[in-house]
């Protein structure tokens, strides 16, 4: 009894709410990994204001929404770009130089060539300066230019006569102030230690040029091949909105965000209408929220006591609206249930078409010989005594019961034909 109560409860509670898809903005699908672009959107580095809709009944309920730029669209994007080039734009190109990417002149991606000493700590692109002595007492200095601070300091040991005297190691380096200038350390099997400074120059490595207050690699210069770590240094930044958009319009499905307003939206189901039994105007409407999964909704129908105008009607008791009633109607707002679907008219089919064929029918035997051997006598040994068992009354029995089955069969026949006959003519 009681899981009867807890069903009965199931199936009124379901009848009052239901959950129901979102409808994504247009050129937006929703996949098993979320939401994709189709085709032209419009995206910004801020959320850019959309719009989402829930269909109820016969109409939609359209709730705000905002998009952004999801996770995984650099991925996509760079992914696509790579592959085929001729889909960059303007904005994608200047995104993809940023990276140090550029189109060739065969049409495909590369780099410029770019300092053997690229990946030292402290490279830049700026050469750094270094001094050191010529005299293996210490003094008359002189200057040296080197492609990144660790390679000063090697420059500087390699050439110093002092630290050469002292038989001196390179220990290691830190930067200082902001950056622009390092500090070299020195030792020996002595334990002395000796310590020199190398400053960033204010000219580019050979390859470099200068572009704003950096040196980025010649664009004019020996280029070679994008690899794999140059198009990965993109997965590290999120993908610009603008490039996202060119990208959307390419038709790639570019990974978007939809945020929908949690604010609940009304809808009217119907026209005011007379309840025949209490005489009260009522209105059928619905309550979609929107759940925070930002895919469905929740979908509550109930009916509104209105006035005269199809207002809500004004509770005496309060002075407010009165509060919507739990709706009678399981299908309103849920017309697209398996019991509420209308059922649609049957299309007419092809005409039948006549065609005559010649049967040859050949009667059987009918029912067989009236009479038939009976089989041998069943006989065995027990014990060393032998024994039989006549199936003589077994065939007696047959032949007096055959007619009566037979007798049944027809009889049954006949009501068949006539309860078929009589069911056609209701």
């Amino acid at each position: 009894m009681r899981v009867l109560v807890l069903l009965l409860c199931w199936w009124a509670s379901s009848a009052w709410a239901s959950t129901i898809p979102l409808i994504p903005p247009p050129n937006i699908v929703l996949t098993g990994t979320g939401y994709v672009t189709t085709g032209a959107v419009t995206l910004s580095e801020v959320a850019t204001a959309t719009e989402m809709r829930a269909a109820v009944g016969a109409g939609a309920a359209t709730i705000a929404a905002t998009m952004t730029v999801g996770e995984g669209a650099a991925a996509v994007a760079l992914a696509a770009l790579r592959a085929t080039p001729a889909i960059a734009t303007a904005t994608s190109l200047a995104y993809l130089a940023q990276l140090g990417i550029q189109k060739c002149l065969d049409g495909t991606w590369c780099t410029s060539k770019r300092s053997p000493a690229a990946g030292d700590t402290g490279f830049n692109g700026w050469g750094w300066n270094y001094g050191y002595n010529t005299s293996a007492t210490g003094g008359n200095i002189a200057n040296g230019v080197a492609a990144s601070p660790g390679a000063a300091c090697s420059a500087m040991l390699a050439a110093d006569a002092y630290l050469a005297g002292q038989k001196a190691k390179f220990a290691g380096m830190k930067a200082t102030g902001n950056g622009t200038s390092y500090e070299c350390h020195y030792t020996n099997d002595g334990g002395d230690n000796f310590y020199a400074g190398t400053s960033q120059a204010s000219s580019c490595v050979d390859g470099y040029v200068v572009s704003g207050s950096a040196c980025v690699p010649d664009p004019a210069g020996p280029t070679v091949g994008a690899s794999d770590a140059d198009w990965n240094k993109g997965l590290t930044y999120p993908l610009p909105a603008a490039v996202a958009s060119d990208m959307a319009a390419a038709k790639v499905p570019i990974p978007v965000k939809l945020t929908p307003s949690t604010t609940p939206v009304n809808v009217n189901l119907s026209d005011p209408y007379v309840d025949p039994v209490t005489g009260k105007r009522y209105r059928d409407v619905a309550t979609v929220t929107p759940n925070s999964d930002g895919k469905t909704a929740t979908l509550t129908t109930a009916k509104q006591e209105v006035d005269a105008n199809g207002n809500p009607a004004t509770d005496p008791a309060t002075g407010n609206g009165k509060a919507p009633e739990k709706q009678d109607d399981q299908c309103s707002g849920h017309e697209t249930r398996m019991g509420c679907i209308e059922q649609g008219e049957i299309p007419d089919g092809p005409d039948l078409k006549e065609q005559q064929v010649n049967v040859k029918v050949t009667p059987d035997s009918g029912w067989g010989a009236d009479t038939a051997p009976c089989p041998s006598d069943l006989t065995a040994s027990i014990h060393g005594m032998p024994i039989s068992w006549s199936l003589k009354p077994v065939c007696d029995g047959a032949d007096m019961f055959r007619p009566v089955i037979i007798a049944c069969a027809w009889l049954g026949a006949a009501l068949i034909v006539i309860g078929v006959g009589r069911k056609g003519e209701e």
